[in-house]
């Protein structure tokens, strides 16, 4: 009886967390990158493409453990078998990059790879008992094609450096919103108890996080093959992205703030991208429903001035629904955000720095005319700021206002900002006069 805890202590880190899997997973991946290497100096890049057949005997055997372990009760060493194939799944050893240098053998060798993606990824879901929505499915098949082609397409130079690196950005940038944004479900085919689903949970989130990091590890080292340059418009993806975890919408509109400003000063002539980015990120969120708990009886007993026959007294509170609302103040501001972004990213399309575009008649009077019409139609005087603020640039282009440039015109600009300032507060106090705040 003495050594059981010895037992338990073996058990747990040789059973349960058995170091074994991991230490193998580096070994091959090591052994990969020696052999290539070797084979690079002395044979050429043709024969890399035979470790592409180890490789795939090894993920070959990854997914067969993991189905092999699960169905013998031993889950948590299956998932991470799973795991580690779910990262091997990523063209760890680049295979696809050294395929874009051999010519209609790569070609082929790339379309192989991506055959093989799918089939591991339905085979690995057939490994866990898994349930893959469309969407799971789809996305991860639509980044590894990715991965197998857009090597080819910069190898070959048929883009330049500029529009190459706006294809790569927002091949990764439209999978993470599309991931973010979308349903993605994974669901066992078995009854899993409460932990169960945790460890399902936390391992679909890993993989996720996996298949969202590596690709950023791939564009990276393209940028130093091909000479692109990703760095500030994939900041500004990041930064827009990360709005999808914000709460509040005054973060939104600063990181949108930052990711604009900081890609109009490092690499102007991305401006373009980053606005249209920064419109669907708003886009997304605004389409995004808000979930809000109401009583179920509210919507009976609205049309009811009494209560109904046979509910009893507090029955409404007792019993809740939750239903989403897309129609939300918040909505419609994120959408007016959009629209003005549109036009941002159009009338930026070519500006490489320096003087700003002229203003385009056909670009502005659209703008102007419908943030009119959303002004009247819903009684909002929230249009009016980039009304004023596009068409009062365009006022300062024609000459028709001339900016302040001595101290005594800024006193008088000065001035009339503060009285406006003191005359729309005036306003807006006396339109919310008689209301109640919503905390009652």
């Amino acid at each position: 009886m003495q050594d059981a805890p010895w037992r338990a202590l073996a058990h747990r880190w040789f059973v349960q967390y058995n170091p074994l899997y991991l230490v193998s997973a580096a070994l091959v991946l090591v052994g990969v990158f020696l052999v290539s290497d070797g084979l690079a100096r002395s044979e050429g890049l043709t024969s890399e493409l035979w470790l592409t057949a180890v490789v795939e005997l090894y993920q070959a055997l990854l997914i067969g453990g993991a189905a092999l372990l699960y169905r013998i009760g031993q889950q948590r060493p299956a998932v991470m078998l799973a795991l580690l194939e779910v990262v091997y799944l990523c063209d760890l050893t680049l295979q696809t990059l050294v395929a874009s240098h051999l010519g209609a053998v790569g070609v082929a060798a790339s379309a192989l790879w991506l055959a093989l993606f799918v089939a591991k990824l339905h085979t690995l879901a057939w490994a866990l008992r898994l349930r893959l929505s469309l969407g799971a499915a789809l996305l991860p098949s639509l980044g590894a094609a990715g991965l197998a082609i857009l090597p080819h397409l910069l190898s070959h130079r048929v883009l330049g450096p500029r529009s190459s690196t706006l294809l790569v950005v927002w091949w990764l940038f439209g999978l993470a919103a599309w991931g973010l944004w979308s349903g993605r479900r994974v669901s066992s085919r078995d009854t899993l108890d409460s932990w169960g689903q945790t460890v399902l949970r936390r391992a679909t989130r890993a993989a996720w996080i996996v298949w969202l990091v590596l690709p950023v590890g791939h564009l990276l080292w393209w940028s130093s093959d091909f000479d692109l340059r990703p760095l500030p418009l994939l900041f500004a993806a990041a930064t827009l992205l990360a709005t999808r975890w914000m709460r509040t919408e005054a973060g939104v509109w600063i990181a949108v703030i930052i990711a604009l400003f900081g890609v109009a000063n490092l690499e102007p002539g991305a401006l373009c991208s980053a606005a249209t980015m920064a419109a669907v990120v708003l886009a997304l969120r605004g389409w995004r429903p808000q979930v809000v708990t109401v009583p179920r009886a509210a919507s009976a007993m609205a049309a009811h001035p009494y209560r109904l026959p046979g509910l009893p007294p507090g029955a409404a509170a007792e019993t809740e629904s939750h239903r989403p609302v897309w129609d939300r103040p918040e909505a419609l501001r994120l959408y007016l955000g959009a629209l003005v972004l549109v036009w941002l990213a159009l009338w930026s399309a070519g500006w490489q720095g320096g003087a700003w575009p002229a203003h385009r008649l056909w670009l502005d009077l659209p703008l102007s005319v419908l943030l009119l019409l959303v002004a009247w139609r819903r009684r909002l005087y929230l249009p009016f700021l980039p009304l004023v603020a596009v068409n009062g640039h365009l006022a300062l282009e024609r000459g028709l206002v001339s900016a302040p440039r001595s101290s005594l015109q800024w006193g008088v600009v000065v001035l009339a900002s503060g009285f406006a300032a003191l005359l729309v507060g005036l306003f807006i106090n006396w339109r919310a006069r008689g209301r109640s705040p919503g905390g009652g």
